[in-house]
């Protein structure tokens, strides 16, 4: 099945019916709706923050865990992170089964060598669930509740976040210099995009780490640069997560069409057997 063949999609919308594609929409949703969610969120937190102690950000720009600090604040954050944790974790899931339909079709059996290991996706998956629980943990546990674990749960969002996405860019670096048939419902040029993606991701995740553990070490500019930079970047670093996720919303609508169609097998994301 080719992702990028319009008379294949026009032929198979029309033989699904309206329940079907209401389906497909709503198992595809969550890949968008919590990017959403996630994104909305920091930006409600940094402007209430900012209605509520203009005093504090008249000088100094509140990174996200210094507005889980107001009580109000914490609180509404905490209650949306934790239903949308879970969409993140099912909207990995959803992604991974998109990955492994492809490892599953005569295209993915010819090309299986050159891929590399099949359990790459399965675990790129379990660190996003190190992501989502991380998020859970920051948010749950602000830096004026318990410090360690508001920093652990930091760490974890981080790490796994760039962890699961750098794998997932390589699985597509992987299956864009797969030969023959292209990847099943994955388009290419969005394939070539997430490498690059994910290249930015690791590579601005391991510049961000860097500038932040030596933030108080002396440097050559000045400390309030600094943390505007930090402040600012991890930002940056959140949309492009939940951002790289969003990305694989229309692939993987494609991809439940053709499960209710009757044309793809729903692929298990951990098996006793080779995909």
């Amino acid at each position: 099945m080719q992702s990028d063949d319009p008379v294949l999609w026009s032929g198979l919308r029309s033989v699904l019916s309206k329940e079907s594609l209401i389906v497909a929409a709503l198992r595809t949703a969550p890949v968008v709706l919590a990017p959403a969610i996630v994104i909305s969120n920091i930006i409600w937190a940094k402007v209430e923050f900012a209605d509520r102690h203009p005093e504090k950000v008249s000088w100094e720009t509140p990174s996200v865990s210094q507005t889980l600090v107001d009580t109000y604040v914490g609180e509404v954050f905490a209650l949306w992170m934790l239903p949308t944790a879970l969409l993140l974790v099912y909207a990995a899931y959803r992604v991974g089964q998109l990955h492994l339909s492809f490892l599953n079709s005569p295209a993915g059996s010819s090309s299986r060598g050159r891929l590399g290991p099949w359990w790459i996706v399965p675990l790129a998956f379990l660190f996003q669930i190190i992501a989502a629980a991380g998020m859970v943990l920051l948010s749950q546990y602000t830096s004026n509740i318990n410090v360690a674990l508001h920093l652990s749960g930091s760490y974890m969002l981080f790490l796994g976040h760039t962890i699961s996405i750098s794998m997932s860019g390589f699985v597509c670096y992987r299956l864009a210099q797969a030969q023959g048939s292209r990847p099943t419902c994955l388009n290419p040029r969005m394939n070539a995009l997430r490498v690059v993606m994910a290249g930015m991701i690791l590579s601005g995740a391991l510049v961000y780490f860097v500038v932040y553990t030596i933030r108080n070490e002396p440097l050559p500019v000045a400390e309030p640069v600094v943390h505007s930079f930090i402040v600012n970047f991890e930002v940056a670093l959140l949309v492009m997560f939940v951002g790289y996720l969003a990305s694989f919303a229309h692939e993987l609508f494609r991809y439940e069409c053709a499960r209710q169609a009757g044309m793809l097998q729903d692929t298990r994301m951990f098996s006793s057997s080779k995909p």
